[in-house]
């Protein structure tokens, strides 16, 4: 080999090493994409455009899909939430619940999930896969799918899944051909990466969760306190607008509530209307005759029927 052949080789692998590194970090920062939309999750919801997006990411790096699935198993009824995207984009409704079957599919991803199989395919063709398809798009919530969709799903032959399973459940991609390997490596570094911030997702959750309920009993607390101090009837007028504020801080909608004390022999109400502590409306303690209707009773509870009581 003469010195210009060999410059010519030894530029040739420079090349092919630049263009490997290149799309290695391609790689990277599309995995950076779906990895900061999945730390910014707040809730399911949100699982809609982390799928479309991850779809475009792995096309971006020459997948050729026509679908790709975030598979959430419910470990307790063995359910399956499906989200999905595709070609026809972001999907105005998306997250349909497949309950627990005996479809080899459904069991398979189960059983993968389970096992946190990180690289798997599997040929979804022939009668399994029109069984399913007529089980599917009407037993379970994917019948809601826009029409065009299923129908498109549904007319498939076959579909060669690859995916990838973790704590999660499955990252899953549909494709008319089966992909290279390289694609099938870069599918299970996206589900390690979407599971690491799932996880994440849903440990946030947990620990939101004790912190209302800590709030709430709190508030409880705060109310039983009040009332164990109470001497008269008359005390509710300063614990109804403590009620108010603490159905405030954990954000229950309401307009009006009040503690109605019924005196069935006198056929009268004596009600505590809750007001804000800041803004009292003076008429809280109110005296309203019961009609001899109980079924209209509450009717007669206006701001009108009520007189100052001592």
């Amino acid at each position: 080999m003469n010195i210009t052949e060999a410059l010519k080789a030894e530029n040739a692998r420079l090349l092919e090493a630049l263009k490997t590194k290149t799309f290695e970090l391609e790689i990277e920062a599309a995995l950076e994409r779906v990895r900061a939309a999945s730390m910014a999750m707040r809730d399911s919801s949100a699982l809609s455009g982390i799928i479309y997006n991850l779809y475009g990411e792995l096309t971006k790096l020459d997948a050729k899909l026509d679908r790709a699935f975030i598979m959430i198993v419910n470990p307790e009824n063995k359910g399956i939430t499906w989200w999905m995207a595709g070609q026809e984009g972001l999907l105005a409704e998306n997250g349909f619940f497949v309950q627990m079957n005996p479809h080899p599919s459904h069991l398979m991803y189960l059983d993968y999930c389970k096992q946190r199989k990180k690289k798997w395919t599997y040929l979804f063709e022939g009668k399994e896969k029109r069984d399913w398809d007529r089980f599917g798009f009407s037993k379970t919530e994917l019948a809601k799918l826009p029409e065009p969709i299923k129908a498109f799903m549904s007319d498939a032959k076959k579909v060669h899944l690859s995916g990838s399973s973790d704590q999660f459940g499955s990252l899953v991609t549909g494709s008319f051909e089966p992909l290279p390997e390289e694609q099938q490596e870069i599918i299970s570094r996206f589900s390690i990466t979407f599971n690491q911030a799932y996880i994440r997702f849903l440990d946030l959750q947990k620990a939101e969760a004790q912190v209302m309920e800590a709030t709430k009993r709190a508030s409880v607390d705060r109310v039983r306190a009040e009332i164990a101090s109470m001497r008269t009837t008359s005390d509710l007028e300063r614990i109804q607008p403590l009620i108010w504020n603490e159905l405030k801080i954990l954000n229950v909608p309401f307009i009006r509530c009040g503690v109605f004390i019924i005196d069935e022999e006198k056929q009268k109400i004596l009600a505590f209307l809750s007001t804000p502590m800041e803004n009292p409306w003076p008429h809280s303690a109110c005296l309203i005759m019961l009609p001899n209707n109980p079924d209209k009773l509450l009717r007669t509870g206006s701001r009108s029927n009520c007189s100052k009581t001592t």
